[in-house]
């Protein structure tokens, strides 16, 4: 089975990051607010590949 990483930014300015074999159902889980997530600033490092921000973030559980 095949999986895809994606990295969306949504209309309100939010962005969406995760795993998905299925993009259409995993489109509507988002919309839907089925899962939580990363907070913003945790997936801007992941943009920027800073690590060491990602590990400060993953550390505090802020997100």
């Amino acid at each position: 089975m095949d999986f895809h990483a994606c990295l969306l930014r949504c209309d309100d300015g939010s962005i969406y990051a995760g795993p998905t074999d299925d993009l259409e159902l995993r489109v509507t889980q988002h919309q839907s607010r089925v899962f939580g997530g990363w907070s913003r600033a945790k997936k801007e490092a992941l943009i920027a590949g800073d690590w060491n921000l990602i590990s400060a973030q993953a550390g505090s559980r802020k997100g």
